[in-house]
């Protein structure tokens, strides 16, 4: 049932809205990392961390910006020990870098997961995750909810302003052999923290602004005008539309300008709220 029509009848409407992902926003909230993650409990003792990224931050030329150095200074003196940094994720991951990182999560005993990047990055470490779990193979999970249980926690750090999946119920990996893509949505694969640091973005080039910012704006319309549309959904996705709106152009030109950054920051992350509860259509399913 849709709530584009604000007059629609309300007195028989069904739906559920989830998102149990826990989300810090602030800027240099990456500085206090180590001690953000002390104060929840089941994450205490999860001290064995694994940082997933990808190298094309220094293709970006984002490198320099110390990205990682920030997550690093961020854990210093705290419980965190980073025991690997796996960084071979492509901008279009495949299943082969899947269980590449999943061996070294289980070779390393890894018991928390940083992923610092974008939604390439993001997606890997769910999937890792996933794997590095249960075990088997990613097409043994395909489809909606076919996951078993609990994952190995994710802390998602955005470095982009598009994709959401600091935020979202899925995943998203190329099978390069077959040249499809695999998709699986569970709860399980929700990140257990979301970090929003808007220094995270404030080196993104112009370029990849305006990329990731209409991948951000695709989310936000396919989530309100969705056959699955309902009430809060709709309401997100449409205050990102609108961030977006009054945001992407200023960022684009204007790379000093931090508060647009954080504000498609933040619209890419309901947006991925949007669109995990009021799922993404024909956009999405011709580009896959």
């Amino acid at each position: 049932m849709g709530f584009i029509n604000r007059n629609e009848p309300f007195d028989r409407a069904e739906f559920t809205f989830f998102v149990p992902t826990q989300i810090k926003y602030g800027i240099g909230k990456v500085a206090a990392l180590g001690m953000e993650l002390q104060v929840e409990d089941d994450l205490a003792s999860c001290n064995n961390v694994m940082i997933v990224t990808d190298k094309g931050v220094l293709a970006a030329g984002l490198l320099a910006a110390g990205l990682v150095d920030k997550v690093k200074a961020g854990l210093a003196d705290s419980v965190y020990e980073i025991k690997a940094i796996f960084d071979e994720v492509p901008p279009d991951s495949d299943l082969r870098i899947v269980a590449k990182c999943a061996k070294e999560i289980n070779d390393l005993g890894i018991n928390l997961i940083i992923a610092i990047g974008g939604g390439s990055v993001m997606d890997t470490a769910k999937f890792a995750s996933l794997i590095g779990t249960h075990g088997g193979e990613v097409r043994d999970y395909e489809g909606g909810f076919m996951v078993p249980g609990k994952c190995i926690p994710i802390v998602a750090i955005p470095t982009t302003v598009g994709t959401g999946s600091e935020v979202s119920v899925g995943a998203v990996v190329k099978d390069h052999e077959t040249k499809t893509k695999i998709t699986i949505a569970s709860p399980h694969l929700y990140p257990r923290i979301a970090m929003l640091d808007p220094e995270m973005v404030a080196t993104l080039p112009a370029k990849l602004v305006a990329y990731t910012g209409m991948d951000a704006l695709t989310h936000a319309i396919e989530a309100y005008v969705s056959t699955e549309n309902q009430p809060i959904s709709e309401a997100l996705a449409f205050r990102a539309a609108e961030m977006i709106y009054d945001n992407l152009e200023i960022a684009v030109k204007d790379p000093s300008n931090l508060d647009a950054r954080a504000k498609l920051q933040m619209a890419s992350m309901l947006a991925g709220m949007a669109f995990s509860n009021s799922p993404v259509g024909a956009t999405h399913a011709i580009s896959h």
